[in-house]
């Protein structure tokens, strides 16, 4: 059992990537949540948390087929 933890835990810390985005996930929540907004970019992300926000939105949002039109608005 500890080598199979022990193996998870190797393939894990061992994936550059993996590393990269915990310590980026860290970093970014020790910084102060509204004094630090423009340094986080929430103000870059504001126009896309609404579907409506933004008009680039429709375009990433569209689904193949023309699916979003039978989808209730809710999941949208």
């Amino acid at each position: 059992m500890a080598q199979q933890f022990n193996d998870i835990l190797n393939t894990i810390f061992s994936s550059s990537p993996t590393v990269a985005i915990i310590v980026g996930i860290l970093i970014d929540n020790t910084l102060e949540g509204k004094l630090k907004a423009v340094d986080r970019g929430l103000q870059w992300w504001s126009p896309f948390q609404n579907r409506k926000g933004d008009v680039r939105n429709d375009e990433f949002y569209r689904l193949p087929l023309r699916i979003n039109e039978y989808m209730p608005t809710r999941f949208l």
